[in-house]
């Protein structure tokens, strides 16, 4: 799914750092982009390289429809920007998703889930084509380009474009009560009996390994001020392969999954009114973006 932050909700608190994507609270736009993830030991590597679908995700656009809207939305901040004196030179801040966004959401908050990954890039993200800089958000700009483009006044071409595409206050209302949703949802999933279970069999496989760590976002806030790019010392190194090995031999990952999804089935059928809302105003933002291509 794709997200839609326009000025409007400026200032709003949108990440959750126990959540499995901080981006998954929108549903489809511009700047900040994402699609929204999870016994036995012989089973746990395999389904740990599944790709992580959340109950969540189909009342969003992904995929071929989240694209159109995207097409649509360069089409119409490329007209008024040009219409202002203005090259357009791609939206501030974007950056091109993967299929494997949410994955890496839960790398980031949980740490890496392989001794491969763990050797090679301890806790850092493994750099990809998309995060390794340059692009628009790293361009210089003619005066007044940022402000015709986005600004607080929502009268940014980027502003209109969403507009015109259906992102109006029902949205945003709308996206109010979905990230209270899923904060619930996923405050539910990490309370739940199997993770603390997990934890503790993660904690003893780990102190067997010399490590006092009860919790591997622990380590992950550890050796979060490594900068992207630099290879991991010893310690690190040998941390983060200690981490791996033991939530291969937990079933941590899968378990970690698993609750999110039960919690987030259960939510989506509790507030299935506001899901169902959602669906609608994404086929409607569909239907506007596919009528301004057309």
């Amino acid at each position: 799914m794709l997200l839609c932050i326009s000025c409007a909700a400026c200032g709003a608190d949108n990440t959750n750092d126990n959540a499995l994507s901080a981006a998954d609270l929108y549903g489809s736009g511009h700047t900040d982009k994402s699609t929204s993830q999870p016994s036995s030991t012989t089973t746990s590597q395999a389904e740990d390289a599944a790709p992580w679908v959340s109950p969540f995700d189909t009342y969003f656009l992904e995929g071929e429809r989240e694209h159109v809207v995207d097409q649509a939305r360069d089409r119409l901040v490329r007209a008024c920007m040009t219409s202002q004196g203005f090259e357009y030179q791609g939206d501030v801040g974007a950056s091109d998703e993967s299929a494997g966004e949410a994955d890496a959401d839960f790398a980031a908050t949980w740490g890496p889930s392989d001794e491969d990954t763990a050797r090679q890039y301890g806790y850092a993200a493994p750099i990809t084509a998309n995060s390794e800089g340059g692009g628009a958000a790293s361009a210089s700009y003619p005066s007044g380009y940022i402000h015709a483009l986005i600004n607080e006044e929502n009268t940014g071409c980027i502003d209109q474009a969403d507009a015109r595409l259906g992102y109006g206050d029902t949205w945003f209302s709308a996206m109010g009560a979905y990230e209270k949703i899923r904060d619930d949802a996923d405050a539910k999933a990490l309370a739940a009996d199997k993770v603390h279970r997990v934890m503790q069999q993660w904690g003893t496989c780990m102190a067997n390994r010399g490590y006092t760590n009860k919790d591997p976002r622990e380590l992950v806030g550890e050796y979060a001020d490594r900068q992207a790019g630099t290879s991991p010392d010893t310690a690190e190194q040998k941390a983060a392969m200690a981490d791996a090995a033991c939530k291969v031999s937990t079933g941590f990952m899968q378990t970690i999954r698993e609750s999110y999804a039960e919690a987030e089935r259960q939510a989506v059928s509790d507030n299935q009114a506001t899901m169902d809302q959602i669906k609608q105003l994404s086929e409607t933002i569909y239907a506007n973006a596919k009528r301004e291509l057309a």
